[in-house]
C-alpha cells in the first residue's frame, strides 16, 4: 500500500536505527518527506513490517531523534513512517531541510 502524501525531498543524512532489541544499525537518508524516510541500512537484517524503531538523524550539526514504523523493506532499502506529533516534527525537518540546503551551497561556493 502506498503511504506518501507529501513531496519527498532528497536528502544524504546520517542516520542511526536504534532497533527495539538494542542493535543499533548505520544508514543513509535517500529522501524524506513530513511523515517519512527512505534510507539504505548498511545491515538490513531483522528488520520487520510494523515495527517501531528509534530514529537518530544528523544533518551537519543539527540532530532530531524521532520513533518511526517500519513501513516495508526491499534488499537494504527500508521505507519509514515517522509516528512523533505532526507539527513538531514538521518544524523540526524544515529546520533539517534548510540547513542542508546551506551547507550544500557552502560547498558550491567554496
Amino acid at each position: 500500500m502506498e503511504h506518501r502524501c507529501d513531496k519527498r525531498f532528497t536528502a544524504q543524512w546520517n542516520v542511526v536505527i536504534r532497533m527495539r532489541n538494542g542493535a543499533v544499525v548505520n544508514s543513509t537518508a535517500q529522501n524524506v518527506s513530513r511523515g517519512g524516510l527512505y534510507l539504505r541500512a548498511d545491515c538490513p537484517e531483522g528488520f520487520t513490517g510494523n515495527g517501531v524503531v528509534k530514529l537518530v538523524i544528523q544533518a551537519g550539526h543539527l540532530m532530531l531523534i524521532i520513533p518511526a514504523l517500519v513501513i516495508r523493506q526491499d534488499g537494504n532499502a527500508v521505507a519509514l513512517m515517522f509516528i512523533e506529533h505532526a507539527a513538531t516534527r514538521t518544524r523540526m525537518l524544515n529546520t533539517l531541510l534548510e540547513s542542508d540546503v546551506q551547507e550544500q551551497w557552502q560547498k558550491r561556493a567554496a
